[in-house]
């Protein structure tokens, strides 16, 4: 019997590499359907978005897998957002803090 727990992204502790981050998440919502995947991440992260909601709602600036550096298109807030390739789906928003934005 395999272990099926899903553990959020905001609970992957700050040692793993980003790459590290994006095996685990493939791993854990590939064999879920799109409908799977997003009911679970909601629970912990909200709103979930697909590709079409997160082009509706974000300017995409590039991708750093697992995240996506975005820009919010009604207030012009910068952050990321954490994604799945299979099936794709975007979470986890965070924005960036004044300190980032002056580092950038």
């Amino acid at each position: 019997m395999h272990n099926t727990k899903t553990v959020p992204v905001t609970h992957i502790e700050g040692v793993a590499s980003q790459q590290d981050i994006a095996r685990i998440l493939a791993a854990q919502y590939a064999h879920m359907t799109e409908e799977d995947a997003r009911a679970t991440l909601s629970t912990v992260n909200s709103p979930v978005w697909s590709n079409d909601e997160l082009m509706a709602e974000f300017e995409v600036s590039h991708f750093n897998p697992p995240y996506v550096h975005v820009i919010k298109k009604d207030s012009g807030e910068r952050g990321t957002v954490a994604f799945i390739d299979k099936p794709r789906l975007y979470f986890a928003f965070q924005a960036e803090s004044k300190d980032d934005a002056r580092t950038a």
